[in-house]
């Protein structure tokens, strides 16, 4: 064989690589914007902190990681162990939306902020309000003792931001 016919010999393969190359990108491309697309029509988050709000999370799903922050809290207090934690928010999540407030005569005329036109227009979406905790119940092992009762409402209150009238700690022995 001359050296032009293995040059056209090896063309096809290298073309069959860059097309296999360029299906997989689209493919990638393709899932990447399923994905972008599940996080943002669920109540994705506005990407701000530590971001458990990233992914589209329930109320119930927001809350059981509530819980679970709240449990590990309490088991790294000295004497607690056993711990049982009940989290109750007051609302659910909330889309916060862009819009063009103008006053006049001492009212307030909101119109929201739109993206696109005509079938293609939706609102734009600047944020998400978390739930607020309503409650938090602890039961543990430990607790029977008022300095670490004291120590478990102090440190939930601080970490959650929530009032020492909305912690209720029991001991279980």
């Amino acid at each position: 064989m001359t050296s032009t016919a293995k040059e056209k010999k090896k063309s096809p393969s290298v073309k069959m690589l860059l097309i296999l190359f360029a299906i997989c990108a689209g493919v990638f491309l393709l899932f990447l914007g399923s994905v972008n697309g599940k996080n943002s029509s669920n109540g994705g988050s506005s990407g701000s902190g530590d971001d458990v709000s990233g992914a589209a999370l329930s109320a119930m799903e927001w809350c059981r990681y509530l819980e679970e922050e709240a449990q590990r809290l309490c088991l790294s207090v000295d004497g607690v162990s056993n711990v049982t934690v009940v989290v109750t928010l007051s609302e659910s999540f909330e889309q916060v939306y862009a819009a063009n407030t103008e006053s006049r005569d001492g009212r307030a005329d909101s119109k929201y902020i739109t993206v696109g036109s005509g079938s293609s227009a939706h609102l734009c979406q600047t944020g998400v309000t978390m739930p607020r905790i309503a409650g938090i119940g602890i039961v543990c092992r430990g607790a029977s003792s008022p300095g670490v009762m004291a120590e478990l409402t102090s440190l939930v209150a601080a970490a959650f931001g929530i009032g020492t009238n909305k912690i209720y700690i029991s001991g279980t022995g």
